[in-house]
């Protein structure tokens, strides 16, 4: 298919959309240093001609690719999109190492935000974790961790999609320092 009626900037996003499923406007501005009053009009431009679906509202705003942009462009077998469907799922994951496991069956009630936050680490160390898999792991609330979560990024963990960090399949990673640190695999909740 060809794109001629746009720009650099959105054939550059249109990279980005089929490699990692979703773009927002902040991504599209960091991706394409595009002036600021123009990235709305050129994402609506990219919509208008069916290449993408707006999904959210106001600034939780993002977009998806259409059937038309990814039929367009041709997929190796047996792969799926960066972005598309990547969330891991208790039906489609391996099992957690023994010593995490052990460490999430004694969690009883409240535990310190040092046990927590560690965990969340090694977990992440396994594999990305969404916040919905981390709530299910640690039995506790959205808000508790949020709460646990928002001081990691950047210095413990990181996000999967760096560039979208409202990216709507969203996970967490331990950083690249956290898991070269020697005490890496050690836990709080052994004796």
């Amino acid at each position: 298919m060809k794109y001629s009626s746009l720009n650099d900037n959105q054939r550059t996003a249109l990279v980005f959309l089929r490699e990692v499923g979703a773009l927002d406007a902040v991504a599209y501005r960091q991706l394409t240093r595009c002036n600021p009053k123009l990235v709305a009009r050129e994402l609506a431009g990219i919509k208008d001609q069916g290449l993408t679906i707006q999904r959210g509202r106001a600034r939780g705003t993002y977009y998806v690719p259409s059937e038309k942009l990814l039929m367009s462009t041709p997929q190796p077998a047996n792969t799926t999109p960066l972005g598309a469907n990547t969330t891991p799922s208790a039906s489609n994951t391996i099992p957690l190492p023994k010593d995490i496991e052990e460490d999430l069956a004694k969690l009883k009630g409240k535990a310190p935000a040092e046990v927590l936050s560690s965990l969340i680490v090694r977990l992440c160390s396994c594999r990305p974790m969404t916040n919905e898999m981390l709530q299910t792991y640690l039995k506790r609330g959205k808000v508790t961790i949020n709460k646990l979560v928002t001081p990691l990024v950047g210095k413990r963990i990181d996000y999967l999609f760096p560039m979208m960090p409202h990216h709507p399949n969203q996970a967490y990673v331990a950083s690249t320092e956290e898991q070269n640190r020697p005490d890496y695999h050690s836990s709080f909740l052994r004796p």
